[in-house]
Protein backbone atom coordinates (compact mmCIF):
# COMPACT_ATOMS: atom_id res chain seq x y z
CA UNK A 1 0.00 0.00 0.00
CA UNK A 2 3.20 2.41 1.02
CA UNK A 3 4.52 2.18 -2.78
CA UNK A 4 1.38 3.02 -4.45
CA UNK A 5 -0.12 5.49 -2.03
CA UNK A 6 3.54 6.96 -0.58
CA UNK A 7 2.51 9.41 2.63
CA UNK A 8 -1.20 8.91 2.29
CA UNK A 9 -0.88 5.62 3.11
CA UNK A 10 -2.35 4.50 6.32
CA UNK A 11 -0.36 2.27 8.62
CA UNK A 12 -0.70 -1.69 8.63
CA UNK A 13 -1.08 -1.34 12.25
CA UNK A 14 -3.74 1.43 11.93
CA UNK A 15 -5.55 -0.61 9.25
CA UNK A 16 -5.69 -3.37 11.59
CA UNK A 17 -7.17 -1.89 14.19
CA UNK A 18 -9.86 -0.45 12.44
CA UNK A 19 -10.93 -3.67 10.90
CA UNK A 20 -11.02 -5.48 13.89
CA UNK A 21 -12.70 -3.19 15.71
CA UNK A 22 -15.40 -3.07 12.74
CA UNK A 23 -15.39 -6.67 13.31
CA UNK A 24 -16.35 -6.38 16.80
CA UNK A 25 -19.05 -3.79 16.18
CA UNK A 26 -20.68 -5.81 13.69
CA UNK A 27 -21.11 -8.85 15.94
CA UNK A 28 -19.02 -11.03 13.45
CA UNK A 29 -16.20 -11.57 15.83
CA UNK A 30 -17.93 -15.32 16.82
CA UNK A 31 -17.18 -16.48 13.16
CA UNK A 32 -14.72 -13.60 10.91
CA UNK A 33 -10.81 -13.65 12.25
CA UNK A 34 -8.30 -11.24 11.07
CA UNK A 35 -4.86 -12.29 11.26
CA UNK A 36 -2.33 -9.88 11.45
CA UNK A 37 0.39 -12.01 10.02
CA UNK A 38 0.23 -10.12 6.37
CA UNK A 39 0.90 -6.86 8.55
CA UNK A 40 4.39 -8.55 9.17
CA UNK A 41 5.62 -9.49 5.89
CA UNK A 42 8.46 -6.90 4.72
CA UNK A 43 7.34 -8.11 0.71
CA UNK A 44 4.91 -9.38 -1.64
CA UNK A 45 2.85 -11.94 -0.40
CA UNK A 46 2.05 -15.32 -2.56
CA UNK A 47 -1.47 -15.16 -2.19
CA UNK A 48 -2.76 -18.50 -3.35
CA UNK A 49 0.09 -19.98 -1.24
CA UNK A 50 -0.80 -18.81 1.94
CA UNK A 51 -4.42 -19.63 0.73
CA UNK A 52 -3.69 -23.37 0.28
CA UNK A 53 -1.13 -23.38 3.24
CA UNK A 54 -3.96 -22.10 5.80
CA UNK A 55 -6.50 -24.64 4.05
CA UNK A 56 -4.73 -27.58 5.00
CA UNK A 57 -3.60 -26.15 8.36
CA UNK A 58 -7.58 -25.77 9.31
CA UNK A 59 -8.30 -29.50 7.54
CA UNK A 60 -5.82 -30.98 10.20
CA UNK A 61 -7.08 -28.71 13.22
CA UNK A 62 -10.67 -29.11 12.78
CA UNK A 63 -11.33 -32.51 10.77
CA UNK A 64 -14.90 -32.99 11.92
CA UNK A 65 -15.79 -29.16 11.05
CA UNK A 66 -17.13 -27.98 7.52
CA UNK A 67 -15.94 -24.86 6.46
CA UNK A 68 -14.71 -22.75 3.67
CA UNK A 69 -11.75 -20.67 3.51
CA UNK A 70 -11.74 -17.34 1.26
CA UNK A 71 -9.11 -14.85 0.46
CA UNK A 72 -10.70 -11.16 1.05
CA UNK A 73 -9.07 -8.41 -0.83
CA UNK A 74 -9.36 -5.18 -2.71
CA UNK A 75 -8.85 -4.36 -6.16
CA UNK A 76 -6.64 -1.76 -7.77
Amino acid sequence: VEGKLGSYAISSTHRFEMIQRSIKEAGFSDWLVLDKWECSVPSFVDFPSVLKSLTMFLKQEFSKEKFRVMYLCGSD
